[in-house]
């Protein structure tokens, strides 16, 4: 058993240093669902993200060469979205089972079951959330093998440390793409000492808005919406009283 878990936690060595190497978010979801399968000797994984307005999880998957999604809602019935919304590890020995006994609330839906002719019965989910405690996704290993006996502590463990390299990365990543929106000498501006305040704001559907019109014009975007605000707020900051915060 020792020899068996040393050579998982080189497995977990290699996917650390192959995931370091992604620079497309696409890559790194196949190479954490692969790896996971893999890792944990199950029949199949499956990767939710949070959808940018974040009442979603969304998987996507290749069928007949094109790239299709699975959305369910961020609601504690799925098995995902309790995992999601509560934060913690999720194993189940039985689906169809009432798995409602020991996680309340959640109900499984045996619909994709059926559509493909499939008989889900151990998972093992975990969350996937960043250093702030933000979600943003969950990670399925469905039906461990070889005879879906149930997934143990070892194995929650394991899928524990996978769930925070796919967080790590896909933050990563995230933030790389919002980089790429600026140029060098803008970014060099950005990072330079400045009496600056800083406002945060959120793009609903931003990856579907950059695919369909391009970093170009979500850049210019971002632009004229900032150019309109800070004009706004200087003429608010001149009615203010001097020395006023």
């Amino acid at each position: 058993m020792d020899e068996l878990m040393s050579q998982k936690y080189k497995m977990m060595l290699d996917i650390t240093i192959e995931l370091s190497e992604i620079q497309n978010i696409r890559d790194v979801l196949s190479i954490i669902v692969n790896r996971t399968t893999e890792l944990l000797l199950c029949d199949r994984c499956t990767l939710y993200l949070i959808t940018d307005s974040g009442d979603e999880l969304v998987s996507e998957f290749i069928a007949g060469g094109q790239i299709k999604q699975i959305k369910i809602p961020l609601t504690s019935n799925s098995i995902a979205g309790y995992c999601a919304l509560y934060k913690k590890i999720i194993n189940i020995k039985d689906v169809y089972d009432n798995i409602s006994k020991y996680y309340k609330g959640i109900q499984f839906n045996p619909y994709f079951d059926k559509r493909n002719n499939y008989r889900t019965k151990t998972i093992l989910a975990a969350p996937l959330f960043n250093k702030d405690g933000k979600i943003l996704g969950v990670i399925e290993a469905i039906n461990k093998l070889p005879d879906n006996a149930g997934f143990d502590t070892a194995d929650e463990n394991l899928i524990e440390i996978l769930a925070k390299q796919a967080s790590v990365t896909v933050t990563r990543l995230k933030m790389q793409e919002l980089a790429t929106f600026f140029t060098k000498e803008e970014q060099k501006l950005l990072k330079g000492e400045q009496n600056v305040f800083v406002v945060y704001f959120d793009i609903t559907n931003y990856t579907g808005l950059s695919e369909i019109l391009g970093n170009s014009a979500i850049k210019r975007i971002i632009q004229l919406w900032e150019t309109d605000h800070i004009h706004l707020i200087n003429n608010v900051l001149h009615l203010l009283p001097m020395g006023k915060n």
